[in-house]
């Protein structure tokens, strides 16, 4: 209790003075299980069955909307408030994020809310549920794919770029609900290890492996957040 307690207390001063801090969030921490839905289908098996496939989005869609962002998102949105440079970026698709007030989000595996037409490329954010199934694009009448990232897609360029150029100036890495062994956690933390990062990692459990972390925290994310950021209610 006594090491974590100093750990809290380093990593809540450290947040105090820091001017650009970076996170990741992960689907470890989504408190409704949104992660799944990413590597739930891929390209053909949409275009084999567009109905079957978003009938699987609107029953994840449909439990969404009954969720709430916990004590987690809410630090993350207090910690933007409080912080010069802060950037989150997440690998859940909930958009709990968002509905916590964070505004500066990199959706790096796309949003369940959001959907783009396989015709003309329109995106937009629709809330439907039910939503009419399959979607037609009000624009051109193609079929309206799930604006997320498939198993065997790309993540968006775009947005790692804005990733790596905040990470090689951030003071203070926070990883939360995914593993700084895993993809892209360690490629994230090799950046800001670069940059001279302090580095925190937020688990519910003692990771299986050696990490290059300055603090690892073990905890629910929901109940440790809130100790380590400060102002935060």
């Amino acid at each position: 209790m006594g090491d974590t307690s100093r750990l809290i207390a380093e990593v809540r001063s450290r947040l105090s003075r820091a001017k650009r801090v970076f996170s990741l969030t992960g689907a470890g921490m989504d408190p409704a299980g949104g992660g799944p839905a990413f590597s739930a289908a891929d390209t053909l098996p949409f275009f084999e069955d567009p109905v079957a496939v978003w009938r699987w989005y609107d029953d994840r869609r449909a439990h969404l909307a009954t969720v709430q962002p916990d004590m987690s998102h809410r630090a993350f949105a207090a910690l933007e408030r409080r912080t010069k440079n802060f950037t989150l970026a997440t690998e859940s698709i909930d958009g709990l994020h968002r509905l916590a007030g964070s505004r500066n989000v990199l959706e790096l595996h796309g949003n369940i809310w959001a959907v783009r037409c396989t015709r003309c490329g329109m995106g937009s954010v629709n809330r439907e549920v039910p939503i009419h199934n399959p979607p037609s694009c009000p624009i051109c009448t193609g079929l309206v794919r799930p604006g997320i990232v498939w198993r065997g897609e790309h993540l968006p360029q775009e947005l790692l770029v804005r990733c790596f150029e905040a990470l090689s100036k951030c003071e203070v890495l926070i990883l939360v609900g995914t593993s700084s062994l895993g993809h892209p956690a360690s490629l994230f933390a090799g950046v800001a290890r670069k940059a001279a990062s302090y580095i925190v990692e937020i688990a519910p459990e003692p990771p299986d492996g050696e990490l290059s972390v300055d603090a690892l925290l073990i905890g629910a994310a929901e109940d440790i957040l809130p100790q380590i950021i400060p102002a935060c209610p």
